[in-house]
C-alpha cells in the first residue's frame, strides 16, 4: 500500500483565501453581426485571458468553488488514497527488435521517467539510448513526445515538450558518443530519411496547424522546405514506409485525407500526389511487396483495401485486395511481406482480421467483453511472422498479445496489474435506448456483479463528434466510483464512430441534433429501466462532449442531478464565428460554418452559450486549463456566468497550469478527479465510503 504524502495531501488545500459568494461577472455586451442577424455576447471580455483583471475574476471562480465544496475534502482525500492505492503496475515493455537490436524501456523506481535502453539480439549487455531523468534536470517539467531510430541504428530524433506552455522540439542524440543537438524549436511529426543522414518533419503555424514539411540536413544543420499547405482546414500527418523508401505526407481534414508519396531513394525529394480525392473521400497508404496499399472510403461510407504497383499508382490499376465486413468497416491495417492485418469494427466491436498474402486465407481475432479496445502495436519488421497488440477494456487492465500469423496461435506477452483488483467482480452490459427518430443507440454499463437493488447511481458519459469512439481502455481511478456501487454508462450516440462512418455522418452538421436526442434517450432508458433515477443520475462530457452535455441539460432540466464538463467546448456558435482560433476552420466539417443561413439557424437552436434556457436543476461542475490551446477556458466561464444569470448551480473549477490534455502530472490528475468523484457523492444519492 502506498501512504498518503503530504505533497498529494495539499493538493487538496486552497492556497488562496476562501470566497464564499459566487463572483460577480459583469456584462459587456458586445455585438457580432452574422447575415444580418446581431448575435449579443454579455461576457466576451473573458475571453482576453492575459488581462490581469481577467486573470483575477478566474482565481476568484477558483476560491469560490474550493470554498463551495470544503466540506468535501474528507472524501476527496479518501478517493485520492483509494486511487493511489490501486495505481497500475506497468511491467516493463516488452522489447522490439529492429536491425539486429532488441529495443526497450524500465522505469526504476524512484525516478519519474523512464529511461529507453537497446541490446544486440543473444546479448546481455544494455547500451542506454535516452535517459529523461537526465534531460529533466535541464528540462523539470519536460514531456516526451516521439522517438525514432536510425536506418543504420547509430542515432536517434526525438521530440521534446520543454514546459507545459510550449510546442514540441526536435532533437538528435548520437547514441555511440551521447552528443545530443536541437533540431528544430517547432515540430509535429517527424522521421529519418532511408540512409539516415535527412530527417523530415513538418511544423506548426500560429493557429497550431501542421503546415509545412522540411528536409534537413543533420551533418550540416541545414534545412529546405519540401511542401506548404495552404489549405487551412487541412493538417499535414506524416509517416513512413517500413522499407524507408517511401515518405508519405497527408492533407487531412475531418472528411478529407489525400495522400502525397516521397521517394527518399532520390537525391532531389519529388512529391508526388496519390490522387485527388472528391468530397468526403479518405485515403490512408502503405507499403509492401512492391505495391501500395491502399485504405479508402472512394467516395462513399465503406472503407476498402485496394493494392497496385509502387510503379502504376493511377487509379486504373488497383485492384480490390480487402472488402469491409458486412456488419462493420475497415478502421486501419498493416502490411508485412506475406500478411494484411486489418482493425476492423463489427456492430460497435473490434476485431483483428489477418489475410495471408500468399494463400488468400483469413483468420479473425476478438474478444468476448461487450466493450473494448484493441491498439496496434509497434510492428517495425517487414518480413516478421509476429504481430503484436494490446487489449484493454474498461474491466481488464491491458494485455500485450504476440499472434503468430503463420500458426494461428495467440500468446499473451504481459499484463498490466492492479493492487486489490479483480476483473471477474465486474461485468460489461450491452443495452439499447431509442432515440427520437426511432434509432436504436447501443449503450454499455459498467457494474459489479455483486451489487444493490437497482436503482443506483449512474454516469453517462458521450463525446458524439468527430467520428471518434469513446476511449474502452481501463482506467483505474473509476474503481473507487464502481466499488460504491456506480453504475458506469457509456452512451454510443450518433456523430461518434461506434457503428461506423454512417454513424458520424448521422450526427454531424445539420444532424449534429441527433446526438442529443440519443444522449437523452439514453438517460431515460436507465430511468426507465429502474437502473437509476433522476436524483441519482449524473452526466459526463469532456471537450466536444461538453457541448452534447450542456445542450441535454438545456433541453432536459430536471433530468440529471449533476453534471460535469471537462474543458468543454461550450461557445459552439462564438468560436465557429471567430477563424482567428485554432480548430475553427477545420471544425467547419464537423459543425457547419455559421455564415450560412441555414447552419446559423440550426445552431442557434442548440449551441449551449447562446440558446435561451430555463432554470435547471442540475448541479453542475465545469473544469478548465487556462493553457488549453484548443477549447479556450472562457468558454467554460461564459456558460457558468450564464447559467447562474438564472439562479441555476454552476461551479468553475480553472487549473492554471493545464492544457487541452489536463494537469501534467498524473498525482494531480488524480487529485482532480477525486475532486470530481468526491462531488457526485455529495449530489448524488451514494454511498459515502467503501
Amino acid at each position: 500500500m502506498k501512504k498518503l504524502n503530504l505533497l498529494a495531501a495539499l493538493l487538496f488545500l486552497s492556497s488562496c483565501t476562501s470566497q464564499k459568494t459566487a463572483p460577480i461577472t459583469p456584462q459587456t455586451p458586445q455585438v457580432v453581426e452574422v447575415n444580418n442577424i446581431k448575435l449579443i455576447d454579455n461576457y466576451a471580455w473573458l475571453n482576453q485571458t492575459s488581462d490581469p483583471k481577467v486573470l483575477k475574476h478566474y482565481r476568484n471562480e477558483e476560491r469560490y468553488t474550493e470554498t463551495a465544496f470544503k466540506q468535501n475534502q474528507s472524501i476527496n482525500r479518501e478517493l485520492f488514497r483509494e486511487m493511489q492505492e490501486r495505481e497500475l503496475v506497468t511491467p516493463d515493455a516488452n522489447p522490439i527488435e529492429i536491425d539486429g537490436y532488441r529495443y526497450f524501456s524500465k522505469q526504476e523506481k524512484g525516478f519519474r521517467f523512464p529511461v529507453y535502453y537497446r541490446a544486440a539480439i543473444n546479448s546481455a549487455n544494455e547500451d542506454v539510448i535516452l535517459d529523461l531523468n537526465s534531460i529533466a534536470i535541464e528540462y523539470p517539467q519536460a514531456t516526451l513526445g516521439t522517438l525514432r531510430i536510425s536506418p543504420d541504428s547509430s542515432k536517434i530524433l526525438f521530440s521534446l515538450r520543454e514546459t507545459p506552455a510550449r510546442g514540441y522540439a526536435l532533437f538528435l542524440r548520437t547514441i555511440n558518443n551521447d552528443s545530443m543537438k536541437k533540431i528544430s524549436d517547432s515540430v509535429h511529426e517527424f522521421e529519418f530519411s532511408q540512409d539516415g543522414s535527412h530527417a523530415y518533419f513538418t511544423t506548426l503555424d500560429s493557429l497550431e496547424r501542421p503546415y509545412r514539411l522540411y528536409l534537413s540536413d543533420l551533418s550540416q544543420e541545414a534545412e529546405e522546405l519540401v511542401y506548404e499547405e495552404d489549405e487551412d482546414a487541412l493538417f499535414l500527418r506524416l509517416s513512413r514506409s517500413k522499407s524507408g523508401a517511401h515518405i508519405f505526407l497527408a492533407s487531412e481534414s475531418i472528411n478529407n485525407r489525400a495522400v502525397r508519396i516521397i521517394d527518399t531513394t532520390k537525391q532531389k525529394p519529388e512529391v508526388k500526389l496519390l490522387r485527388k480525392v472528391a468530397e468526403d473521400q479518405k485515403d490512408y497508404i502503405y507499403e509492401g511487396r512492391g505495391s501500395f496499399y491502399i485504405l479508402t472510403n472512394n467516395a462513399s461510407d465503406a472503407y476498402k483495401v485496394y493494392r497496385t504497383p509502387v510503379s502504376a499508382i493511377a487509379k486504373g490499376n488497383w485492384a480490390l485486395e480487402l472488402a469491409p465486413p458486412s456488419n462493420g468497416t475497415i478502421e486501419k491495417i498493416d502490411v508485412f511481406k506475406n500478411y494484411l492485418v486489418a482493425l476492423t469494427r463489427e456492430e460497435g466491436l473490434p476485431v483483428i482480421l489477418v489475410k495471408n498474402l500468399t494463400t488468400g486465407l483469413f483468420k479473425k481475432v476478438s474478444f468476448d467483453e461487450n466493450f473494448y479496445e484493441i491498439t496496434f502495436g509497434a510492428n517495425p519488421a517487414f518480413s516478421t511472422e509476429k504481430f503484436n497488440f494490446s487489449y484493454s477494456s474498461p474491466i481488464t487492465p491491458k494485455i500485450t498479445y504476440e499472434y503468430d500469423m503463420k500458426n494461428l496461435q495467440l500468446k499473451e506477452r504481459n499484463r498490466e496489474l492492479v493492487e486489490e483488483h479483480n476483473p471477474n467482480e465486474y461485468e460489461s452490459l450491452r443495452t439499447y435506448a431509442t432515440s427520437a427518430d426511432g434509432t436504436k443507440v447501443p449503450m454499455t454499463l459498467i457494474v459489479k456483479k455483486e451489487r444493490p437493488n437497482a436503482p443506483l447511481p449512474t454516469i453517462l458519459h458521450a463525446y458524439g463528434s468527430y467520428g471518434l469512439v469513446l476511449d474502452a481502455s481501463f482506467e483505474s481511478e473509476r474503481l473507487p466510483l464502481l466499488e460504491r456501487d456506480f453504475v458506469y454508462a457509456f452512451c454510443h450516440v450518433r456523430g461518434g464512430g461506434f457503428l461506423g462512418p454512417k454513424w458520424h455522418k448521422a450526427g454531424q452538421k445539420l444532424n449534429k441534433q441527433n446526438s442529443h436526442k440519443d444522449f437523452i434517450a439514453c438517460a431515460k432508458h436507465l430511468v426507465k429501466k429502474n437502473i437509476t433515477t433522476p436524483k441519482q443520475l449524473s452526466a459526463y462530457g469532456r471537450s466536444a462532449g461538453g457541448a452534447l452535455v450542456a445542450a441535454a441539460l438545456n433541453a432536459e432540466p430536471n433530468l440529471f442531478a449533476a453534471a460535469i464538463l471537462d474543458y468543454p467546448f461550450l461557445d459552439v456558435l462564438g468560436t465557429l464565428l471567430n477563424p482567428s482560433l485554432p480548430l475553427t476552420k477545420r471544425d467547419y466539417e464537423e459543425w457547419g460554418n455559421p455564415k450560412n443561413p441555414e447552419i446559423l439557424n440550426y445552431l442557434s437552436q442548440y449551441a449551449p452559450y447562446v440558446v435561451e434556457v430555463p432554470k435547471t436543476n442540475t448541479k453542475s461542475l465545469v473544469t478548465v486549463g487556462l493553457l488549453d490551446k484548443y477549447v479556450g477556458p472562457w468558454e467554460g466561464a461564459k456558460w457558468v456566468a450564464k447559467q447562474r444569470e438564472l439562479n441555476s448551480l454552476a461551479y468553475l473549477r480553472v487549473l492554471e497550469n493545464a492544457g487541452h490534455e489536463g494537469a501534467l502530472s498524473s498525482e494531480r490528475q488524480r487529485s482532480e478527479l477525486a475532486f470530481q468523484y468526491g462531488f457526485l457523492l455529495n449530489e448524488l444519492e451514494a454511498k459515502p465510503s467503501s
